[in-house]
């Protein structure tokens, strides 16, 4: 896609804000392991009666012995709070990063690395203070031991609250505050310091060009430097706010007793899950626009694959009772969907989809940028060639890490429920389990030659005559790059990629839901002209208001990982 420049990266209030939460509520999701860990192995040594008889040992130890002896929710206890604190923190920490700069800079645009470091600490600070009280709940149940039999400290996140404000005033809510502020303010200087100058060797002895390798490597090497410096002050936190009334006096005697009782070492227990978590937090944090834009696109248009599906797979000589029901346009397909099976039909393989979108939207986009610089050496002159190599390049990727989800999803949506007929899968663990037993894990896997090609052909189209149309649209018209662009550019792209890669679809989609053995090739598929006519205009219906939601909240949540990266992105 067209690459976006920091400087005409300006989105709005509210976007950032929406933006920078969403981006750390799925980093947390996908992270949240590991921050776990990290608090149990911090908090280890303590001696507390009752929670410290499990011995943890490494981050993987740590793990596997929760979901031994308390199961695998245990690694997402206190996820509730978590997601309120990434609320609440990453929007006003980042969303007013930028407002807080220009105040330092009195609104000038030169930014220094000085005011960079008071603004960070400034927005840090102000978001420790609004958020204290969801850290405080989030640690707590993170440090709750669920042994067999065993009373729970808190039965819930709000009991949590309750308990704490009753048990130790409305103040034990904001217990560890100072710890946190200081916390925060040594990862948001080091971090800043640290990516800043591995970046610029980087660059300097041109190991690497100002792209996505290079940004990552910074961002790992500034991870790693700001562990080594944060992690004491981030065991005290921890500490401190997992104690009850009374057990310290203050933060510097939390870390006075644990010197004496444990040692110097443990201000780095935990040290690998931090490392851990803030890297791949960083990861997540750079993927997420392409992955949360595509499951939103997905569940707007979900009805209509499903449709396409139905419509693609009618009139296959081997659908035996499945075929009973015919299938008359877009529209006749939802109704009589709706009158035979209930609404819920509609959205069947739903979750399978949206755990492709998550794995297939954050590779295919989220690389197409990066894979385009490096096809162009880091040349500004990108032309049709690099574009269609770097379409393709990405397409591959996405759809050989995720193919068993879409074999699982497309299984779901082609699954009729009539009356009395017993269901092929009986949810979404099960279709990966059966699939397996039956066909091997290799069926899982079925139809991946078919389905590169389609989005081989897809990604070459689409992303191309995305960004071809949204060059024009920007060099010869007076519109800007904004909604009505991005909704031109989007559903132009649609229409010629339904028009190119339709009967290409139509071969993946019936190969995957073939349970013959694997030997018999996809060149064997065939259907119907009747079949190839009909299932036109579902899939562009579905391909053209799916590339709009997606390429829209794509382009918009972009803007805002940018400002959410912004202490990173801008240099």
């Amino acid at each position: 896609m067209v690459g976006i420049k920091p400087k005409d990266a300006v989105p709005s209030g509210p976007v950032k804000f929406f933006g920078a939460g969403t981006a750390g509520c799925i980093a947390d999701l996908i992270t949240f392991p590991l921050d776990t860990a990290k608090v149990r192995l911090q908090i280890q040594g303590e001696y507390v009666k009752g929670e410290g008889a499990v011995k943890y040992r490494g981050v993987y130890g740590t793990i596997t012995t929760m979901v031994r002896t308390e199961g695998a929710r245990s690694l997402y206890n206190g996820l509730v709070a978590g997601l309120q604190r990434q609320m609440s923190f990453a929007s006003v920490r980042i969303g007013l990063y930028d407002s807080m700069k220009q105040f330092y800079t009195r609104g000038t645009e030169s930014a220094g690395i000085v005011v960079r470091l008071m603004a960070g600490c400034t927005t840090g600070a102000m978001a420790v203070a609004f958020a204290q009280p969801t850290d405080v709940v989030k640690v707590r149940f993170q440090a709750q031991v669920r042994l067999p039999g065993g009373g729970r400290r808190y039965n819930s996140t709000l009991d949590a609250y309750r308990t704490i404000a009753r048990d130790e005033g409305v103040r034990g809510l904001w217990k560890g505050c100072m710890p946190n502020i200081t916390r925060n303010a040594i990862v948001n200087c080091a971090e800043l310091v640290t990516y800043d100058l591995i970046k610029e060797l980087i660059l300097k002895y041109d190991l690497m060009t100002d792209n996505l390798p290079c940004h990552f490597t910074a961002a790992f090497g500034a991870g790693f430097c700001t562990t080594v410096v944060a992690s004491p002050v981030d065991v005290v936190k921890t500490r401190f706010m997992n104690s009850t009334d009374g057990k310290y006096r203050s933060a510097i005697n939390c870390a006075i007793i644990m010197v004496r009782n444990e040692g110097p070492s443990a201000f780095y227990k935990g040290f690998m899950p931090s490392f851990l978590r803030l890297g791949s937090w960083n990861i997540v944090m750079f993927f997420v626009g392409a992955g949360t834009a595509g499951c939103f696109a997905d569940l707007l248009t979900f009805p209509l694959d499903t449709a396409k599906v139905r419509l693609q797979i009618q009139g296959e000589a081997s659908a035996g009772k499945e075929s009973a029901v015919r299938y008359r346009g877009v529209f006749g397909t939802i109704t009589t969907m709706v009158r035979t099976e209930g609404p819920r039909s509609l959205y069947s393989g739903l979750v399978a989809g949206l755990q492709r979108q998550m794995s297939f939207a954050s590779v295919r986009i989220g690389l197409y940028d990066s894979v385009k610089q490096f096809y162009t050496k880091g040349s500004d002159h990108v032309g049709i060639g690099s574009r269609l190599l770097a379409g393709c390049t990405t397409g591959a990727m996405a759809v050989a890490l995720a193919q068993p989800t879409d074999v699982v999803k497309v299984r779901f949506q082609a699954q009729a429920r009539s009356a009395g007929q017993a269901r092929r899968y009986c949810g979404t663990i099960d279709a990966y389990k059966t699939i397996a037993k039956e066909e091997g894990i290799r069926g899982l896997w079925k139809g991946t030659a078919p389905n590169i090609a389609r989005n081989a052909i897809v990604n070459c189209t689409e992303l191309v005559t995305y960004d071809y149309i949204k060059d024009t649209l920007l060099k010869s018209t007076p519109l800007t790059d904004n909604l009505p662009c991005h909704f031109v550019s989007a559903f132009g792209a649609g229409l010629c990629t339904t028009v190119i890669a339709s009967p290409v679809d139509v071969v993946k989609t019936i190969y995957e839901l073939s349970t013959r053995p694997l030997q018999q090739r996809p060149q064997v598929c065939c259907c119907h002209d009747e079949q190839r006519g009909t299932t036109f205009m579902p899939s562009f219906l579905r391909l053209g208001s799916w590339n709009v939601v997606m390429f829209v909240t794509y382009e918009q949540l972009k803007r805002a990982m940018m400002a959410a990266n912004h202490n990173y992105t801008t240099r």
